[in-house]
């Protein structure tokens, strides 16, 4: 009991953050791995090690808020917690291919178009940020 105990992660942790500190990181090479696709192509991946994945996210959570701070409201595209589904939402169309497909399998009628001659589209604000 009492005896300090020194994990290998927190090693690993300790010398990644001296090195970024110090400005002596240089990230690893990344490995190329070639996934088959159909037709006999292949797709090419390439994996970061796991102290540049590391790196990356440390980078990551210390920039974002910076940047979040500075999107509209009405901006969805690559935003944590934002994706197309709530953009869908925020403009009031719903997810309209998910919401066709469940009325198209229980054989309920697309109320939108037999209420309405012609559909509108609804339109960004750039002033702030909301759909109209």
């Amino acid at each position: 009991m009492g005896e300090d105990r020194v994990f290998a992660g927190d090693l690993f942790l300790d010398q990644l953050r001296e090195e970024l500190v110090q400005r002596r990181y240089r990230p690893l090479r990344a490995r190329k791995v070639e996934t088959p696709k159909e037709g006999g192509k292949v797709r090419l991946l390439s994996i970061p090690s796991i102290e540049d994945r590391v790196a990356q996210g440390a980078l990551k959570l210390s920039l974002e808020p910076i940047f979040e701070a500075d999107f509209q409201g009405g901006s969805f595209g690559y935003r944590p917690k934002k994706s197309a589904h709530a953009a869908c939402e925020v403009a009031g169309t719903g997810n309209g291919a998910t919401d066709a497909a469940k009325r198209a399998r229980r054989g309920t009628p697309d109320t939108a178009k037999l209420t309405s001659s012609r559909a509108t589209a609804p339109v960004l604000d750039p002033t702030d940020g909301a759909f109209r």
